[in-house]
């Protein structure tokens, strides 16, 4: 009697089990868009938009720890050098923004330069401004599409 009931219990939850299956596995082999543009990884030097105008930093920590932004060390200087020089950064600030507002830079990543700044904020806060999307960055140009399609956006 219990095998009866056992396995009449059985039948009727196999086609719910096989059905579950089916829908993971479609859903497994459906490709993944990536995204569209790459997100800006710990030490990527990337230009940024301050309150004064564009400006370079390099980025200082991994993004899924800041609520899905990037924070920024700007650099002292302005100008993009050559990249054999040593860059210097506003050790006591940082710019928090999304990763769509930055553009990156062709100079090389600053793993280690972004490593110690990220050691010295935990011993020492630094204070944190916003930044608004920059010209080149895939924020700006949805913006600017949007306004060459008479769109009304707003920009940061």
């Amino acid at each position: 009697m219990r095998f009866s009931v056992i396995y009449l219990a059985s039948l009727l939850l196999l086609p719910s089990l096989v059905a579950s299956k089916q829908r993971d596995l479609t859903a497994s082999s459906s490709p993944q868009s990536p995204p569209s543009h790459p997100i800006p990884a710990h030490g990527d030097v990337v230009r940024f938009q301050g309150d004064r105008g564009p400006h370079l930093g390099v980025v200082v920590g991994a993004q899924q720890h800041q609520g899905g932004n990037v924070n920024i060390a700007p650099f002292v200087s302005n100008r993009l050098r050559h990249s054999s020089e040593p860059i210097e950064v506003h050790i006591n600030e940082l710019v928090n923004t999304h990763p769509g507002n930055v553009a990156r830079t062709p100079r090389p990543a600053q793993e280690q330069l972004a490593s110690n700044l990220r050691w010295w904020h935990q011993v020492r806060p630094p204070t944190v401004d916003s930044a608004g999307a920059v010209r080149g960055s895939p924020n700006y140009q949805a913006y600017q599409a949007a306004q060459s399609r008479g769109g009304h956006g707003t920009r940061r």
